[in-house]
């Protein structure tokens, strides 16, 4: 067993059936001012929704991953209970690939998680993905495009994307889900 799997928070209600999911959170430059504020604000609103469902407070288990010129787990999975919303800011640039991959690893670790220590049965996994659309690590657009389309297809995540900001580029967010 992996010295990551020994670190992780215990589900709550761990009888019961549980959600990973990870919030994937632009940080990078192109997102300061009016994106990021909303980007904030929005995470403010769904720590008070969160905190308004005692089902989710008891089944959904939180990962979050900001991501500018590199990826950064700043909470590892644990249980919705205890969710604090981050304070964003601004700099960098966008590692959106790199940040995919990671949340990837961290969901696989999480299911292997539930499966081998805890016990505990869980729903798909969900991956939220909050940013402008714009990656800078483009060398890795095609192989994470075709990693995550996978996982979609085999039923191993719902990848959740929202475009934040005017400038957003929806189009490139969708050019992660299979092809139709």
């Amino acid at each position: 067993m992996s010295d990551y799997l020994q670190e992780m928070y215990p589900p709550d209600n761990p009888g019961e059936y549980h959600v990973p999911a990870v919030l994937l959170l632009d940080c990078s430059h192109s997102m300061n001012g009016a994106p990021l504020k909303e980007l904030n604000d929005g995470l403010q609103i769904f720590g008070r929704t969160l905190r308004e469902d005692p089902l989710a407070l008891g089944r959904a288990d939180l990962a979050i991953v900001t991501f500018n010129s590199s990826v950064h787990e700043i909470q590892p999975f644990m249980p919705a209970s205890m969710y604090q919303p981050p304070m964003l800011e601004a700099s960098g640039m966008t590692s959106l690939n790199g940040a995919i991959n990671h949340a990837l690893d961290m969901i696989r670790s999480r299911k292997d998680y539930y499966a081998k220590v805890s016990g505990t049965k869980y729903y798909r996994p969900w991956l939220f993905v909050l940013t402008d659309g714009y990656p800078t690590d483009k060398e890795l657009t095609k192989a994470t495009q075709e990693r995550l389309q996978k996982e979609i297809r085999n039923k191993g995540v719902f990848y959740l994307p929202m475009a934040i900001g005017d400038q957003a580029n929806p189009r490139i967010l969708q050019d992660y889900y299979p092809p139709e």
